[in-house]
């Protein structure tokens, strides 16, 4: 399975992603110091020395309940394709007018968002799946899993719960199988490569991270381990993308560079190569409602999508230019790479500077 490009979602974040003809015949098979886990190693050794751990974070309740689909800050349901031509006569150029048709453009509905609610989990995947191809009527091609945490940190969304994951998998397999694209936005923690732990909650710290001004009680709150995982683990072919927000707010790659002084290239590098060589490694082992699956090793071959904040058009934590250096460095070495890059969001790059720069390795135009 291809997805043609360039590539586009809705809710602002574009998608750049090169398929070079020679890669057809390969088989689809928020910060970096020691994290306060065993299990934890740097991509990149640090200078800094070891930081002491932080208290235990706030609990947030484990329970998932109500939420609705919105798209772009609306939860209507839209017209169908028939009304909507009908209602809205075509007076202005069209994408296939362009040339870029179905065929180089797709649409994808985003489902989540920072501060909004989960899925509503008393449905089941095969009723969404239903409502989906009701509801999508031939004018989206695919779903984009963008479930995130609450500024509250008492919140019930900084929690996923169960039977939210088995939806996400579920319900991902279902549409995939029916030709649709499948794509998973996850904040850098939430698929961790510098820790094997597992954790539900989405309001954790880096207790091995502290900012300047930080202290082991006064430390950033919105982190992840590796809450994404389970539904890769479940149905790693039912992911067609896996675009990681390097953006997350103190990311592990922002405290590498911006902290630490690590260079960019160097650090992008070791990211790519660590998660595309190892494996992403995840131990489920001390959740009951997943201890089952033991320790699991996910490949993202074919998958791995970098994900910068525009920043104007430069590119952030780690810039545009040396994200692409670092691609261009992986390629020469014959090294698994990224499938493509993406970022957040079009507001802010009005020239289409990111694009542009990403061009230089992709040569998508």
């Amino acid at each position: 399975f291809r997805v043609p490009s360039p590539f586009l979602v809705p809710r602002f974040r574009k998608i750049l992603q090169r398929i070079p003809s020679s890669r057809e015949e390969v088989p689809n098979p928020h910060r970096a110091a020691v994290m306060a886990h065993s299990q934890s190693r740097p991509l990149v050794e640090p200078a800094a020395p070891p930081v002491e751990s932080a208290a235990p974070p706030p609990v947030a309740p484990a329970s998932c309940r109500v939420s609705e689909i919105r798209i772009n800050g609306s939860s209507a349901t839209p017209p169908r394709v028939s009304n909507l031509v009908q209602r809205q006569p075509r007076t202005a150029p069209t994408l296939e007018s362009m040339g870029f048709g179905r065929d180089k453009v797709k649409h994808l509905i985003s489902i989540g968002g920072w501060d909004a609610a989960h899925p509503d989990t008393t449905h089941t995947a095969e009723e969404y799946f239903t409502a989906w191809e009701s509801f999508s009527d031939g004018l989206y091609d695919g779903l984009d899993w963008d479930l995130e945490g609450n500024d509250n940190l008492q919140s019930e969304w900084n929690y996923f719960s169960k039977p939210c994951l088995e939806l996400m998998a579920d319900f991902s397999k279902l549409i995939h199988d029916a030709g649709y694209i499948v794509s998973l936005v996850p904040p850098e923690s939430y698929l961790d490569v510098q820790t094997t732990e597992f954790s539900r909650y989405v309001n954790l710290t880096f207790p091995g991270e502290l900012w300047p001004g930080e202290n082991s009680t006064n430390q950033f709150s919105y982190h992840g381990h590796n809450s994404y995982a389970y539904p890769l683990a479940k149905y790693p072919d039912a992911f067609d993308m896996v675009s990681v927000q390097i953006y997350e707010t103190k990311s592990h790659a922002a405290y590498n560079t911006s902290v630490l002084g690590v260079d960019q290239v160097e650090y992008m590098k070791g990211y790519i190569n660590r998660l595309l060589g190892d494996g992403l490694t995840v131990d489920f082992s001390t959740d009951p409602d997943f201890a089952e699956l033991g320790t699991v090793t996910i490949d993202l071959t074919d998958k791995l999508l970098i994900g910068l904040i525009s920043d104007s058009g430069v590119g952030g934590p780690i810039t545009a230019a040396n994200t692409t250096a670092a691609f261009e460095a992986v390629a020469a070495t014959g090294a698994p790479n990224v499938r493509g890059a993406f970022y957040w969001c079009i507001s802010g790059d009005a020239n289409a500077e990111l694009p542009a720069t990403f061009n230089e390795f992709f040569q998508i135009v």
